[in-house]
């Protein structure tokens, strides 16, 4: 995905960790001024509501959606307003180079794994030895 934006690559290395999560977070951004259950997104994207609601919740940490006021309904309503240019910039990518904007998921992923991985053999040098 090497003609990609910055604002995209970014993004997903920033906010999304999986196809699911993005997913969930379009159908959010195409519908700003609707509440959505988990039941009701799992249902709109054939997804099991416990994992709509996983994501969910990692997409409200991040700042990305509001939990309505009668709580477990959600919708798009991020804390920095750029951050609709940037999902509207992802989502028509996404539209456009489906695989590509997958691969960068995956590869956002390996990458933060490798870091966690490598936190634990830094980690290892550092400590003392034992006799």
């Amino acid at each position: 995905m090497s003609e990609r934006p910055d604002d995209v690559e970014q993004f997903i290395c920033n906010y999304i960790t999986s196809v699911e999560q993005l997913e969930i977070l379009l159908l959010l951004f195409r519908s700003p001024d609707t509440y959505w259950s988990p039941d009701a997104l799992g249902h709109q994207l054939s997804l099991p509501a416990d994992l709509v609601a996983a994501r969910v919740a990692e997409l409200r940490h991040h700042g990305l959606v509001r939990e309505g006021q009668s709580g477990s309904v959600y919708r798009f309503d991020p804390a920095d307003p750029e951050v609709r240019r940037k999902v509207q910039l992802v989502g028509d990518v996404y539209r456009e180079r489906r695989i590509s904007v997958i691969n960068a998921i995956y590869s956002a992923n390996l990458t933060r794994l490798r870091t966690f991985a490598d936190a634990f053999r830094i980690g290892a040098k550092k400590e003392p030895k034992h006799e």
